[in-house]
């Protein structure tokens, strides 16, 4: 090899080297959360990693899919949260692999008519929420359905506590972790949402005077074992 031609080669090797870094830095800080532990000073700094590591825990135990998988659909595919919701419950119905609808919905452009494919319609045909989906139904809507019928059967709550605390404005990931509250507390969940709604307490100063660290959230749904787990 002459100098010129390793010269070039020496230049591509480390371009190439700095661009995978840069990749897997990219990636890194799409679900980076820098703020772990309950700080006083800022206490809403640690919610949105309680939340997401409480939620992504959630659909992992709901669905029999490893967490590393939905972090890294989230992470690297940049999956949207209801797509990734609607994408496993139709991957569940339809007895299909998640990577497949995911496909079939990127090449059709929308759930409607990736539901009204051929390789999948039939098969789902008596599921409720994905027949509402094929018929019109918003995919976010669905996706709301899909979850709040998760968290009645994982967490053995009646739907209509569950449409009560979405009413005050509650999202699925605050729910989720209004029940990994109250099993390891047994504090009531209005009592937990009046906490936050009501005086202003942040997710993670609630769990700390509980006892309990952002970062058990995740291990707190793993472990729970009042359910049935997967459905």
């Amino acid at each position: 090899m002459n100098k010129k031609n390793a010269v070039f080669l020496l230049l591509f090797l480390l371009l190439t080297g700095i661009s995978r870094q840069a990749s897997a830095g990219e990636v890194t800080a799409c679900h980076c959360f820098s703020d772990r532990t309950y700080n006083p000073a800022e206490r809403f700094a640690a919610d949105d990693y309680m939340l997401v590591t409480g939620f992504n825990s959630f659909l992992a135990r709901s669905f029999a899919i490893s967490k590393r998988e939905i972090i890294m659909m989230k992470m690297q595919k940049g999956v949207r949260q209801d797509d990734l919701i609607v994408g496993l419950h139709t991957a569940k119905a339809a007895g299909l692999d998640l990577a497949q609808v995911l496909e079939l919905l990127q090449q059709s452009g929308s759930w409607e008519k990736t539901l009204l494919n051929p390789q999948i319609s039939a098969r789902v045909s008596r599921d409720k929420h994905l027949r509402s989906i094929q018929t019109g139904t918003p995919p976010a809507d669905g996706s709301r359905k899909i979850v709040d019928e998760l968290l009645s059967g994982f967490y053995m709550k009646q739907a209509e506590l569950i449409e009560k605390l979405r009413k005050t404005g509650l999202s699925e990931k605050e729910i989720n972790l209004i029940f990994i509250l109250e099993k390891s507390s047994g504090k009531k969940p209005q009592y937990l949402a009046g906490q936050f709604k009501k005086e202003g307490k942040s997710w993670s100063e609630i769990a700390s005077s509980l006892g309990i660290a952002p970062e058990e959230a995740g291990k707190l749904v793993m472990n729970y074992s009042a359910t049935a787990g997967a459905y």
